[in-house]
């Protein structure tokens, strides 16, 4: 390769990994995992993240760490969790360090979520997504035992499912006698799902490191589901977290009827007593290996509909036979004549060429098995299998086929207009919470307006930005109103009218409030003017009052006047 060309691909990739940086989508902060999943700490942790330490073309966007003693449910983008939390570090996004030290030494014990997420410039227009930390920090000062704890670690951020989830957890359990609980519910798309709607997945799982339990989601109703796991040792310690991302159930690949649905409603787990010895250990001592080993649970079986592992035939290999090897090894072995190799080479080799070949079964699909198009050509191959069989395959194939190309269809519109459906959805969920500012409700809408101003949704964002600028206006109108009638100031009460000109459209409040400040103002600089003409009134009176007509809201030649006096006021000696 030219020594151009390689430039050239150096210079390229630089400017792909640039990109990559802050490319239009929303920018996170996942973090590093920790060199062990049992997370302990006195008086410090040191954590860390990946970012892309990259300015946006707006300028530097802000990391920003938080933690918080309670779970959160999975987050939309643009949500915030609805939990206590403390701001623990913000930095700068070019800052190449992305790490910090938590200091714990006066953090109250007990266990800790950490949750990180970007703030790009222009703030008003950025959409932040939330990323927890795939661990639990413990702080821990004294040696008082705490409990276990969970981590659902899959789905992460966003995962669907077409008949199978798989649903990895990690589990800490310092006094060896926890169990694990998975348990599902769907999104109710306003907040938590209430603890009756969980069903559960998985019951009595091994508290391991790490786990995998297959979820066969094809019986339960399609839509977004929320997964949490709980863990309780005999300790009387019960611990509670949610997965981070949602799960996302559609048709599956191979639907069945199920028949009633006939799922097991969680209950809520009791805290067990009566572990003994073990419930003494805390995680500052390590426990003996052997009375409790620390293992991969592997794959949990709940009853899933396997895949087959090769997409182009649907078969698998374990491992090349003795008689390939053999004939591939046997011309390097001539070369080199060595002959006493070859013989021992060949024995294995001719006994494997003449042992009978395998069934024609062995290209047939086991049960319960799904052919790919590949798969189905070399069915047609396979002489043991009937005409009648090889059309069923076919016209199964052709029914999966239309099944997702529908749904392939509704996916690519749905997540081409999903930016547009979450920005209104934001604003309409803000436009009911009859708490929430008018100028929050305001700026939701307007966010519409700017990014989608060709739809129908901007439109509506006029009439809803309309709306609540006549009613706050009204309201400011009213306040300004009383504040006119009690003691305050002048400058008291121009401020309350101004607030009322950062509403108002056109009409009677406006004019209203452009009146009474004009005519506050005008007496504001007649009484600076006259107070200025007597030569007996002190300087700092005088500076009093021209300052007050700089507070209002001044035209030019007041604004013009009273700057003058003021420098000349100041220049004269006192």
């Amino acid at each position: 390769m030219k020594r151009r060309e390689i430039v050239a691909l150096f210079v390229c990739a630089t400017v792909v990994r640039t990109a990559e940086a802050h490319s239009g989508l929303p920018a996170t902060a996942p973090f590093r995992a920790q060199a062990t999943r049992c997370v302990v700490v006195d008086d410090q942790i040191r954590v860390a993240w990946n970012d892309s330490n990259q300015p946006t073309i707006f300028g530097p966007a802000g990391v920003e760490i938080y933690t918080s003693s309670v779970a959160s449910r999975p987050l939309y983008t643009n949500e915030l969790p609805f939990v206590p939390s403390t701001r623990e570090h913000r930095v700068l996004e070019p800052d190449t360090t992305n790490a910090f030290v938590w200091k714990t030494a006066t953090v109250t014990e007990g266990h800790y979520f950490l949750f990180s997420y970007v703030r790009e410039p222009p703030e008003e227009l950025s959409a932040v997504i939330v990323r927890y930390a795939p661990y639990i920090v413990t702080v821990q000062h004294g040696t008082q035992p705490v409990g276990p704890t969970v981590v659902i670690t899959r789905p992460d951020i966003f995962a669907g499912s077409l008949g199978t989830a798989l649903i990895h957890y990690s589990a800490c359990d310092p006094s060896g006698t926890a169990r694990v609980r998975i348990e599902a519910a769907p999104d109710p798309g306003d907040g938590d799902p209430g603890d009756a709607d969980y069903r559960v997945i998985a019951d009595d799982l091994p508290a391991v490191e790490t786990a995998t339990v297959a979820w066969d989601t094809r019986p339960i109703e399609m839509g977004r589901w929320v997964i949490r796991a709980v863990i309780a040792d005999d300790c009387g310690h019960v611990f509670r977290s949610y997965a981070r991302g949602f799960l996302e159930v559609r048709v599956p690949v191979d639907p069945f009827d199920a028949g009633n649905d006939d799922a097991i409603v969680a209950q809520e787990v009791d805290a067990r007593t009566g572990g003994g010895a073990a419930c003494t250990m805390n995680l500052h001592e390590k426990p003996d290996a052997e009375a409790r080993p620390e293992q991969d649970a592997g794959m949990i079986d709940t009853g899933i509909i396997e895949m087959p592992p090769d997409e182009g035939c649907s078969c698998s290999t374990s491992g090349e036979k003795p008689a390939t090897i053999g004939l591939m090894l046997l011309p390097l072995l001539l070369a080199m004549r060595k002959r006493r190799w070859l013989l021992l080479l060949l024995i294995p080799s001719m006994t494997a060429l003449a042992q009978d070949p395998p069934p024609s079964d062995a290209t047939r699909p086991p049960s319960g098995e799904v052919l790919t198009y590949y798969g189905i050509r070399k069915l047609e191959f396979d002489a043991n299998v009937s005409d009648e069989e090889k059309a069923r395959e076919w016209e199964a194939f052709l029914k999966r086929n239309t099944e997702q190309v529908a749904y392939a269809k509704a996916a690519i519109t749905r997540w081409r207009d999903a930016g547009r459906v979450r920005a209104v959805e934001s604003a309409e969920q803000l436009d009911q919470m009859a708490e929430a500012p008018a100028a929050d409700k305001i700026e939701a809408w307007k966010k519409v307006q700017k990014q989608f101003p060709k739809s129908n949704d901007a439109r509506t964002a006029e009439k809803r930005i309309t709306f609540w600028r006549t009613t706050e206006s009204k309201r400011l109108a009213q306040i300004a109103a009383e504040v006119e009638k009690s003691r305050a100031t002048k400058v008291e009460r121009i401020n309350a009218w101004r607030t009322v000109l950062d509403f108002a459209v056109a009409g009677a409040e406006k004019n209203n409030a452009q009146k009474r400040i004009a005519l506050l103002e005008a007496q504001l600089f007649k009484e600076a003017e006259d107070l200025d003409r007597i030569p007996r009134v002190d300087v700092e009176t005088k500076l009093s009052a021209w300052r007050d007509v700089l507070a209002g809201m001044p035209n030019e030649l007041q604004k013009r006047t009273a700057e003058q006096r003021i420098a000349f006021l100041q220049s004269k000696p006192r």
